[in-house]
């Protein structure tokens, strides 16, 4: 399951209930979006869509991503 919640909606509190309760691949575009649980969040940098990843939230997903999608992040949190 992948849910994308834009910047209005990311800090709502339903949001932690589906992480516990589903195995979810949440994606925003919120300013600390990764702070808030979300595996991938989209920022923009130098007038450019970037995205950053956290590696403990994508395997909390049950998911992994290519070293390849990890090499082109803006920023990896949780790499080993």
């Amino acid at each position: 399951h992948v849910l994308f919640v834009g910047t209005a909606l990311a800090h709502h509190p339903w949001l932690a209930t589906l992480r516990e309760r589903l195995l979810l691949l949440l994606i925003t575009d919120a300013p600390g979006g990764l702070e808030d649980g979300a595996a991938i969040n989209f920022l923009r940098v130098d007038g450019r869509v970037r995205f950053e990843v956290s590696l403990p939230a994508v395997e909390r997903s049950g998911l992994r991503l290519s070293s390849r999608m990890l090499g082109v992040a803006e920023r990896v949190v949780g790499a080993r």
